[in-house]
């Protein structure tokens, strides 16, 4: 990604980032309440006389910061509009120069089944030159009771697809705001033939 990860830690850190807000108005986002930063408490257990690292904490990652997000989606073919609620966590990496995780878990109980599973999506942003920065992406969903094997395919999948296109029209917001003029450079996707 052609933009300095400086620049992009400023958009997504501030309230006042215009990626971001770009970014709620293109998905259709009504109602956003955006919480203030707060430092998150590390959780450290003690087993036996020794600290381990709570769940969520990765080695070589700081405890970082975290705020509440909360948003209308709107309505779709398959859902009224729905409020979802969303965790987000900012971590730096310190095997990466510079480069930080942004973390973030969210629900929608007013769907169905929504009471049953939370969506984490997970950007690491890593330090390659003074004017790049690689961009990794995961998702997952987390279910607290797995419905049947066909809904649970479906959210699975919806959950994917969504993601996979709201990723690509954060980073490319995020590039605008940030004032790059070069396009993103996409993996090529395999062919199934």
């Amino acid at each position: 990604m052609p933009v300095p990860i400086a620049l992009l830690r400023k958009e997504l850190w501030s309230k006042e980032s215009v990626g971001m807000k770009a970014h709620y108005d293109e998905k259709g986002f009504k109602e956003i309440t955006v919480g203030d930063w707060s430092e998150k408490k590390e959780e450290i257990m003690v087993v036996e006389g020794e600290k381990v690292m709570d769940d969520n904490d990765e080695e070589g990652s700081s405890a970082g910061i975290i705020r509440e997000v909360s948003f209308l989606f709107p309505a779709s073919s398959m859902v009224s509009a729905n409020t979802a609620y969303e965790k987000q966590e900012i971590r730096a990496c310190e095997d990466a120069k510079g480069g930080f995780v942004v973390r973030s878990v969210t629900q929608n109980p007013e769907v169905m089944y929504g009471k049953s599973f939370k969506t984490e999506n997970q950007f690491l942003f890593q330090w390659v030159g003074p004017r790049a920065t690689r961009v990794k992406i995961s998702s997952q969903v987390n279910f607290e009771k797995r419905p049947n094997g066909f809904i649970a395919g479906q959210i699975e999948s919806g959950v994917k697809q969504g993601t996979k296109e709201s990723s690509e029209k954060l980073l490319d917001l995020l590039m605008s705001s940030a004032g790059s003029k070069k396009k993103r450079r996409k993996k090529k996707e395999k062919s199934k033939w």
